[in-house]
């Protein structure tokens, strides 16, 4: 029992191995269950076909990149690819998804597909590419060395169930920054320049019964207009020319500046004739 385990472990570790030697897949190929790999300086994993009956692979500190060719290992369960050179996420589980479709444990940190602390990311870029790699890897229950949770799984289902590939998924983040940085600049603009309140209608003062008694009485009766609608001078346009024809009808006073002060009534400028405005020294 002791010499079978034996026989199913292989390690190659520490060989300063360039490539996996024919030979050893030739010797080892039909027995070996476990094999490690690590730190050597393999980029190939083409010989690894001829470990038929491989359940877990440890090939951390190697040269692995995102195009490395992985062979088809359906027993292969573990994993571990960490501190190589994979930079493309899509495209590396890409491989996966095609050659390891019962793939349970995986570990990749220290890759720049990997967005993590290690390599100056965010903790929600982590977290984003969890859920993408649970979304694509079906069969998956630890990711590096952290068991997913059945939130992430849920969580991976609502992101990325309709995406077949990490290009769809970066799409779908390039809308999502494009309609951040709108928030933004709309945000910044409501507070650079707030919005301007609504203009209230101005009030109107009536014209004292007085006053519209003195106009009609003044103003020679034409039978087509009564004294009400008789058009009233432009304060702001100041006098008018002799024998200048009457100004057009028009508003009761000229509001074009927008302002909702009432400073066209104030004390000092009142235009009413009534009898509380006449001074008091002239007052018989």
């Amino acid at each position: 029992s002791r010499n079978m385990a034996a026989e199913e472990r292989l390690s190659l570790a520490y060989r300063d191995l360039f490539e996996i030697p024919p030979q050893i897949a030739a010797k080892f190929g039909a027995t070996v269950r476990e094999l490690d790999l690590s730190n050597n300086n393999v980029s190939d994993l083409t010989p690894l076909k001829g470990f038929t009956r491989l359940q877990a692979l440890i090939l951390d500190n190697n040269l692995l990149t995102s195009h490395t060719k992985i062979p088809q290992m359906e027993k292969l369960v573990t994993l571990w690819v960490n501190n190589n050179k994979i930079e493309n996420l899509t495209i590396f589980i890409d491989k996966l998804v095609d050659n390891t479709p019962n793939l349970k444990f995986l570990s990749m940190l220290r890759n720049e597909a990997c967005p993590n602390f290690f390599n100056g990311h965010s903790l929600r870029d982590y977290n984003d590419y969890r859920c993408y790699v649970i979304s694509r890897l079906k069969h998956l229950t630890t990711l590096d060395a952290t068991p997913i949770t059945d939130a992430e799984r849920g969580e991976a289902d609502r992101m990325y169930s309709t995406l077949a590939t990490r290009e769809t998924r970066e799409e779908v983040d390039r809308r999502r920054d494009e309609e951040a940085l709108k928030k933004k600049a709309a945000l910044a603009e409501a507070v650079s320049s707030p919005a301007e309140k609504p203009a209230r209608k101005k009030k109107q003062r009536k014209p004292k019964a007085k006053t519209e008694n003195s106009a009609s009485s003044v103003a020679p009766d034409t039978g087509a207009a009564s004294s009400s609608s008789l058009p009233l001078p432009d304060f702001d346009a100041g006098p008018s020319a002799p024998g200048a024809a009457p100004p057009a009808a028009g508003p009761l006073f000229n509001n074009q500046g927008g302002d909702d002060d009432d400073s066209d009534f104030s004390s000092d400028s009142d235009w009413s004739e009534g009898e509380d405005d006449v001074p008091s020294v002239l007052r018989p």
